[in-house]
């Protein structure tokens, strides 16, 4: 009797705990107004590198304040920076500080990490430094997830949920998350790449296999992951899993490729295959995978790069793209709360698809959204169409084209409509498809 009372007990418990991740608002919507971050908590002191040089290893971890879940998801995002060292690109950049924000309101507690780079540029130059210093990066984030891991075993200070964690990451934090999550056996990897790992792990002391792949994530449960801007060393790794993938990217990324390409365009460098090539293929496999493509943007489109916006009123769009970071922002909470195994509300679904050549945000939406002008369009005056599914033009409009994106806000009804957008004496037709949800 005793038994079935506490094994009672645990099932309610368990299903509280379920109901508040489901609720339609905890981990979905911001219901946190401030959030605590702490910084610089050691996971690895100064940790030598392939090349000689030292690296911190510790992370900063935002939590909401004022939350009383005992259990809460934990979500990794991982710095970019093209694996050097550079001083305004790491663990406190401007975009890691902003979702890992974002996610901490929304009931995560989020960690952005330090991770093992390279003091000197010239490495592009050579694979084997690159090489070698992924593998370190890898070996430094898994150890710090099996120290996350062994907190929680350890009195829970943070109250994490070791079943309840993802990885992602920007740029160079994007391809160490993909790279983690695929590689699975050392002989992934195929030489030369093996024998510069392995030489890796002789400078840490340990064996790929029975430290790094045998101990992989430490039992942590990886439900998802999300790729701002990253790519996949080889397809052959992609196989099925359980941990669905969010891809963020632009088609003109000069960084890291889209399609399959060098990165920067420097054939010393390892090929990598992005989300054009690798997306199909894990859909292929069964593995939850979602995407956000950008037509026409450049690396990392949640970034604002144009000079207009530098000079302008609103520095911070020069740092931010507004649009793509609130839409990436909804799209990863979205796509997080799925894979938690929970229903999304059937409105208000903000992410971005991209169908024909015209880049369109939030889509689905409820009648308003942002249309990426095409560098021919901008100012000079235009016109737009709205086509619905019988053909018919339900609404249009002219507008002088002089800014980056403009926004439409319609009354029209749920539907898929066609957007045409046209400038004077120019021939091309821009067109996109959108989903409207009411």
């Amino acid at each position: 009797m005793k038994l079935f009372f506490q094994f009672t007990i645990i099932l309610l418990l368990f299903s509280k705990q379920t109901i508040a991740q489901c609720d339609g608002q905890r981990y979905l919507n911001r219901i946190f107004d401030r959030v605590k971050t702490t910084m610089a908590i050691d996971y690895g002191g100064a940790k030598e590198g392939p090349d000689g040089s030292f690296t911190i290893l510790d992370y900063d971890l935002y939590e909401p304040i004022g939350d009383t879940a005992q259990l809460r998801p934990v979500a990794i995002l991982i710095h970019g920076g093209a694996f050097f060292n550079l001083p305004i690109v790491n663990k406190r950049s401007p975009d890691i500080v902003e979702l890992s924000t974002d996610l901490a309101q929304r009931g995560y507690v989020t960690i952005s990490p330090e991770y093992r780079l390279l003091k000197n540029p010239l490495s592009l130059l050579d694979d084997k430094p690159m090489v070698q210093i992924v593998a370190a990066a890898l070996f430094d984030i898994n150890s710090l997830i099996c120290q996350l891991v062994d907190s929680y075993y350890n009195g829970n200070p943070y109250r994490i949920d070791i079943n309840r964690f993802f990885v992602g990451g920007v740029s160079a934090g994007a391809v160490l998350a993909l790279q983690g999550l695929y590689l699975d056996k050392k002989e992934q990897l195929g030489q030369p790449f093996l024998s510069y790992a392995e030489e890796v792990a002789t400078l840490d002391g340990i064996d790929i296999t029975d430290d790094v792949l045998n101990k992989k994530f430490c039992d942590a449960k990886i439900l998802g992951g999300v790729s701002i801007s990253g790519a996949l060393l080889d397809t052959t790794w992609i196989v099925p899993k359980t941990t669905g993938i969010l891809f963020v990217h632009g088609t003109r990324d000069p960084v890291i490729p889209y399609g399959y390409d060098y990165p920067f365009h420097i054939p010393t460098l390892p090929k990598l295959a992005g989300p054009k090539v690798i997306y199909d293929i894990i859909k292929s496999t069964g593995t939850p995978v979602e995407q956000d493509i950008y037509g026409g943007a450049g690396h990392v489109p949640i970034i604002g790069v144009s000079l207009d916006e530098l000079f302008s009123n609103d520095p911070i769009d020069f740092i931010f793209d507004t649009q793509k970071m609130d839409s990436t922002k909804n799209h990863i909470a979205n796509f997080f709360y799925k894979m938690m195994g929970c229903d999304l509300p059937a409105v208000g679904i903000a992410q971005h698809v991209n169908y024909g050549n015209l880049n369109m945000y939030p889509n689905p939406n409820n009648g308003k959204f942002y249309i990426d002008l095409p560098k021919a369009l901008l100012g000079i005056e235009g016109n737009y169409q709205i086509i619905d599914l019988l053909g018919k033009t339900v609404f249009s409009n002219t507008i002088t084209l002089n800014q980056k994106n403009i926004l439409i806000d319609t009354k029209l009804s749920a539907g898929i409509y066609t957007i045409v957008l046209n400038g004077d004496g120019l021939k091309t037709k821009f067109t996109g498809k959108i989903l409207i949800t009411q």
